[in-house]
C-alpha cells in the first residue's frame, strides 16, 4: 500500500532565538501540527514530562500513538532511553559531515544504526500525521546536525524555516540564563559568555543556512521582524513555508498549543 506524503517543516536556528514561537505559529496553519523538538522528545517521554496539550506525555493520545507505531507496543523506559541515546549520538556536530555524505549514498550503504534511526523518524512523523490528520509536521529540533538528519528522510517535502535573532539579544539572554520555573528539557541551555555565544551563534546559523538551502523550501526569518510586525510577519512566514494561515487577515494570527513534550524553556 502506498503511504501518503507527510511534509516536515523544520525550524532551524540557535538557542534563545524564538524557535518555539515560530513553531507554534507554523503549527497553527491549516493541516499542520507542532510537536516541539523531536530529538529530545524520547527523553521527555521517558521522564513523563507534560505535553503542551495539558496531559502527561505518556498519557497524551498523540504520543501514545507515536510510541505504538515506533515500538509496536507500549515502550519501557529503557526503550525510550535507548532511542534517546541514538538521537543524541547520531545528531551531533561530530557526525555532521557523515550525515551530509550519507545523502549521496543508498540506504543499504548506511550503518545499521543510522538506517534504523532514520526509519524511526519517518515512522514517528507518519504516526503524528495519522493521529492528527495533519499534512505537515513542525519539528523544532533546530540544530544543523538534526537538519542534516531530516534531509535523509523520505516521507515528503522538507521545508526549512530558519529563524535568526540579533547576536546581541542572544548573547544577553544566554548571559543571564533561563528564568523559567518549569524545565522542559533534560539539560536546560547553559549560561555563556559573549565570545562563546558569538562563535556558536555564527557557526550554527551558517551551517543551517548552507544545509537548509538544499531542502525543498528554505525561508529565512528575522526574530526582530517577527517581534516588530507581529501577526503580519507571522502570517508572511507561514505562507512563505508553503502553508495556509488560519487567520483571515494579516491583522491577527494564531499560535497552536500543539503537542510539544520537549523544547527549550523561554
Amino acid at each position: 500500500m502506498t503511504q501518503r506524503l507527510v511534509h516536515t517543516v523544520f525550524v532551524a536556528g540557535w538557542m534563545r532565538s524564538g524557535t518555539t514561537l515560530c513553531a507554534q505559529a507554523l503549527g497553527a496553519a491549516r493541516g499542520c501540527v507542532a510537536i516541539g523538538e523531536l530529538k529530545s522528545t524520547w527523553s521527555a517521554l521517558a521522564r513523563n514530562l507534560p505535553c503542551s496539550c495539558g496531559l502527561d506525555s505518556r498519557e497524551c493520545p498523540l504520543w501514545k500513538a507515536v510510541c505504538a507505531a515506533v515500538f509496536g507496543r507500549e515502550p519501557s523506559n529503557d526503550d525510550l532511553w535507548e532511542l534517546d541515546r541514538q538521537a543524541q549520538e547520531l545528531e551531533r556536530t561530530a557526525n555532521l559531515l557523515m550525515l551530509i555524505r550519507a545523502r549521496r549514498n543508498f540506504r543499504d550503504q548506511w550503518s545499521s544504526e543510522l538506517r534504523h534511526y532514520v526509519e524511526t523518524l519517518e515512522c514517528a512523523i507518519r504516526a503524528v500525521a495519522d493521529a492528527t490528520g495533519a499534512d505537515a509536521v513542525v519539528d523544532s529540533s533546530k540544530s544543523a546536525p538534526a537538519l542534516a538528519m531530516r534531509r535523509l528522510m523520505n516521507c515528503g517535502d522538507l521545508r526549512v524555516v530558519h529563524i535568526v535573532r540579533d547576536l546581541r539579544g542572544v548573547a544577553n539572554s544566554e548571559r543571564r540564563g533561563t528564568r523559567s520555573k518549569v524545565v522542559l528539557v533534560e539539560n536546560p541551555p547553559p549560561n555563556r559568555n559573549g565570545l562563546m555565544s558569538a562563535l556558536l551563534w555564527l557557526a550554527t546559523n551558517v551551517l543551517c543556512a548552507v544545509i537548509g538551502r538544499q531542502a525543498d523550501r528554505y525561508v529565512r526569518v528575522s526574530y526582530e521582524e517577527l517581534m516588530m510586525y507581529g501577526p503580519a510577519s507571522l502570517s508572511r512566514m507561514v505562507r512563505a513555508a508553503g502553508l495556509e494561515p488560519v487567520a483571515d487577515s494579516d491583522s491577527k494570527s494564531e499560535l497552536s498549543v500543539g503537542h510539544i513534550a520537549a523544547g527549550n524553556p523561554s
